[in-house]
């Protein structure tokens, strides 16, 4: 697991590696998807193993059904768990002993932190959830429920897929160019390469915080590619699908 230091003892935030799980191939071994394996044993110890790495409690892991939507899960005491809640790819708790898990086999890891209200927000934004600006999202949630202003937020954005590798046809380069039109002529986020685009999701990520009001010196990037890393990640584009997953984990002691 990769762990991630936002200076707060009160906080746990990591990124599970695809090493030191009992999941078999394909997925082997570190398989944090319930989808991809029959096995829901084996995802469930996987899990065990991740929260005493972490060093938090099992029982209070919560996941969601990711739909690459924009919707968010305020997470509580009553509906804690991993598999008791419906479709979102973000949740946000102020509550102690939960362990907020998204699911990623290439597809950019959020975790926000408000040290303030002590809230987290652990977000799964892959190319359709990005272009629905999801952080913003998660950013005006945490407004609501927390109390949470921009600009005490800080921000990890966890490895995923690069622009090197994540290679894109016309209309997914057209959607973007209407979310970002500030933004798509920028090559740090946007190239053509041949006839295919590649666009830098973690990038448009990025310039989303921003625009949310959560300011740069607060926002970290592992720009560490999924893609590029098979000793360390599943990937899903790499794998043509038959692979494992990660999770993002963020929680409150």
């Amino acid at each position: 697991m990769i762990r991630y230091d936002f200076g707060d003892s009160r906080i746990r935030c990591g990124f599970t590696t695809r090493a030191g799980g009992v999941s078999p191939f394909p997925a082997e071994s570190m398989n944090m998807s319930f989808s991809r394996e029959p096995n829901a044993e084996n995802v469930l110890e996987n899990y065990r193993r991740a929260a005493l790495e972490l060093g938090v409690d099992f029982d209070g892991l919560t996941g969601v059904k990711q739909v690459h939507g924009r919707d968010v899960l305020l997470v509580t005491g009553n509906n804690a768990g991993l598999n008791k809640n419906g479709t979102y790819d973000a949740m946000i708790t102020e509550t102690p002993g939960i362990t907020l898990c998204t699911v990623h086999a290439d597809c950019t890891p959020i975790f926000l932190f408000d040290p303030v209200h002590c809230a987290v927000a652990a977000i799964h934004s892959g190319w359709r959830s990005t272009a629905l600006r999801i952080s913003q999202a998660v950013v005006e949630a945490m407004g609501i429920h927390f109390g949470t202003r921009p600009e005490d937020l800080q921000a990890i954005i966890g490895p995923a897929i690069s622009l090197a590798a994540f290679e894109v046809d016309e209309d997914v380069y057209v959607a973007f160019g209407e979310a970002f039109p500030n933004f798509i002529g920028n090559p740090a986020l946007c190239q053509k390469m041949g006839v295919k685009w590649h666009l830098s999701v973690p990038g448009f990520v990025y310039e989303t915080l921003l625009e949310s009001g959560v300011p740069a010196k607060q926002i970290r990037r592992d720009q560490t590619c999924t893609f590029q890393r098979e000793d360390l990640f599943f990937s899903h584009r790499r794998d043509r699908g038959t692979t494992g997953a990660m999770s993002g984990m963020i929680g409150i002691l």
